[in-house]
This record gives structure tokens, C-alpha cells and sequence, in this order.
């Protein structure tokens, strides 16, 4: 789980918010995606696909119920 120690070393976050955000990644934001997201190399890439699902509106239904944390998980590991 790379996001998943990127996001533990980096000290931005406690770790149980490092972990849902982990589980968002690899699990919901990946299906959303059609594709695993954690194997994506590019941040470029990362960012556009990213971008695609903030446009959903499947996420952005999603995003609300769960008080922003999907949308939180895109943050941490993009650019503002």
C-alpha cells in the first residue's frame, strides 16, 4: 500500500484518516475510475482522472453523504 505509508509518513493527516482515505483510493475512487487508481505513475494523469470523477455526478452525490472525505482523498495526493 504505497498511498497508504506515503500518507503516514508524511504527517499531514492521523493515521485513521490516512487509512479511510487509503480505502477510498483503493477501493470506491478505483471502481468510480474503471481502474485501479494506485498504479497510476503520472501525477499529471492522476490529477485528470481526478478531475473526471469530481465531474460525476455519482461522486458528487457520494462525496456529500460522506462529509467530503472522497473528495478529501483525491486532495491529499494532488495538487491544490
Amino acid at each position: 500500500m504505497q498511498f497508504l505509508e506515503y500518507m503516514l509518513r508524511s504527517g499531514r493527516l492521523q493515521p485513521v484518516s490516512c487509512r479511510k482515505y487509503a480505502g477510498a483510493l483503493y477501493g470506491t475512487l478505483s471502481r468510480m475510475a474503471e481502474m485501479p487508481l494506485s498504479e497510476i505513475e503520472s501525477a499529471h494523469e492522476f490529477e485528470q482522472i481526478a478531475e473526471g470523477l469530481r465531474q460525476l455526478d455519482a461522486f458528487s452525490q457520494l462525496n456529500k453523504t460522506s462529509n467530503h472525505m472522497y473528495s478529501s482523498a483525491l486532495k491529499s495526493i494532488t495538487p491544490a
